[in-house]
């Protein structure tokens, strides 16, 4: 084979995205240089299936074999192509691909009087080719499409689960606030990668249904775990700054008028001591300084 089309929407196909979402990009470059592969080794037998040991397909791949057995099983796992492991060879198998092998024989000069150079830069009628490109994209399944293209979602969370559209994603934050959000992106991003499967036709749905409400009440136990203190700190409030300062001053008042008090105390038991002394004076005189 000489070439095959590739779908410019390729990575929004169900199968794709989901071995985007474990391996990111790393994955989807992964899965289309194996197609490039085994698209050139198909031949005349219709033989879609490479057999290498390990380290070739490590060689072809630049990667360490270890880790692409390691990329190789997840691609199998997203049903993108069927995968044999051996003690020393790797056979890798597409069926699919045989679709773009058909598309291009139907092609060649003696069905249609032109040379298969012609062919390739013949500008194609754009529609027919969006058709075309529909069904012929190896290891996926052909869809009907009707009505505008889906918004391209974002995959979100540490393990990129959760995938909203910007436009979802931002009536997310204005409702919730930004810090809820994280909060329950990343509960729904953990809930699904510890299931191992994602059964959420949409994930926004999924989140104003039932994780806003468990991160919440999340928030909830950790502030009675607490003794009473929120699980996250808040900044002390105007009213509260002056009440702070009102029980302040009336501790230092309490404090004045305890001293006070003592003063008072302590001349009323060292007046009787001074009458005393006055009344032995001679000739009943008055102490210094009158009455």
């Amino acid at each position: 084979m000489r070439w095959f089309k590739h779908m410019t929407a390729s990575a929004d196909d169900e199968k794709i995205a989901q071995l985007m979402s474990k391996t990111g990009l790393e994955g989807y470059g992964f899965w289309w240089r194996v197609v490039e592969i085994v698209a050139g080794k198909v031949g005349g037998d219709n033989e879609t299936s490479v057999t290498f040991p390990a380290r070739k397909w490590g060689n072809l791949l630049e990667l360490r074999p270890d880790k692409f057995r390691r990329l190789a099983e997840t691609c199998r796992n997203c049903g993108l192509f069927e995968l044999v492991l051996s003690e020393n060879d790797i056979t890798v198998n597409i069926p699919n691909i045989l679709k773009f092998r058909d598309e291009w024989s139907k092609r060649k000069a003696g069905d249609s009087g032109e040379t298969p150079q012609r062919l390739r830069i013949k500008e194609p009628d754009a529609e027919a080719e969006r058709g075309e490109e529909r069904k012929h994209t190896p290891g996926v399944s052909p869809k009907k499409h009707s009505g505008p293209a889906p918004l391209r979602k974002i995959a979100c969370g540490e393990n990129r689960r959760v995938r909203l559209t910007e436009e979802e994603l931002e009536k997310l934050r204005k409702r919730y606030g930004d810090e809820d959000t994280r909060a329950a992106i990343r509960k729904l991003d953990l809930h699904i990668e510890a299931k191992g499967r994602d059964a959420y036709k949409s994930h926004y749905a999924a989140l104003q249904n039932w994780v806003f409400r468990a991160v919440e009440e999340d928030r909830a136990r950790l502030t009675r775990a607490g003794g009473g203190q929120a699980d996250r700190p808040r900044a002390a409030t105007q009213a509260q700054k002056q009440a702070q300062e009102r029980e302040r001053r009336a501790l230092w008042l309490l404090e004045q008028r305890r001293r006070e008090r003592e003063a008072e105390l302590e001349y009323d038991g060292a007046r009787p001591a001074a009458d005393a002394a006055a009344a032995h004076m001679p000739g009943g005189a008055l102490p210094l300084g009158g009455i």
